[in-house]
């Protein structure tokens, strides 16, 4: 009934047939993006393998879970910067691009820069401060620190090329590079 409401729309039993070659336009242009989500779904889900696998260490299955869970907050803090000046970009690049305004373009390219530095810089402080960071959250358990220390460390050190991935990613969808 609310279809039939419509004056400039028509719906005809043609329009509903698939066509091959816009699914995959659009199946190419979101293929980043799933691969983003899917490393973010296998992270979330080593949780488990925290508990099976901690349970069976020194450390317990507490301990791993919650030194993640610190360590997957701070990570969020250090990609909210980024992923809001990418995904603020994204409309901004697309026009420009489909415009032929490359100058604009590359200006939005160095601010995707100019964030990523901003991640370079906090894995720094977050390499040199992490007790500090750690204390935030909570107990001064001697297991737990260390366990925290380390998992701090190393996940941190590998996410100085997240950024750089994030924003080409979504540099990319915005261009229509498939």
């Amino acid at each position: 009934m609310y279809f039939k409401r419509f004056k400039n729309i028509r719906f005809k039993r043609e329009y509903l047939k698939l066509d091959i070659n816009v699914s995959k336009e659009i199946m190419l242009l979101g293929a980043s993006s799933l691969i983003t989500q899917l490393a973010v779904t296998v992270i979330y889900n080593s949780n488990n393998m925290l508990k099976d696998y901690g349970a069976q260490s020194i450390y317990g299955s507490e301990f791993p879970i919650s030194a993640v869970g610190i360590v997957m907050k701070v990570n969020e803090i250090l990609l909210g910067v980024v992923i809001g000046i990418a995904i603020g970009g994204q409309p901004i690049i697309g026009y420009n691009y489909g415009a032929k305004n490359f100058t604009r373009v590359k200006y939005i390219f160095y601010a995707y820069k100019s964030s990523n530095n901003c991640i370079y810089n906090r894995i720094i402080i977050f390499q040199f401060f992490p007790q500090s960071i750690i204390n935030l959250f909570g107990q001064n358990d001697l297991l737990y620190n260390e366990f925290s220390l380390k998992s701090f460390k190393i996940f941190l050190r590998l996410c100085m090329f997240i950024g750089f991935e994030l924003t080409t990613c979504i540099f990319f969808q915005a261009i229509g590079i498939q």
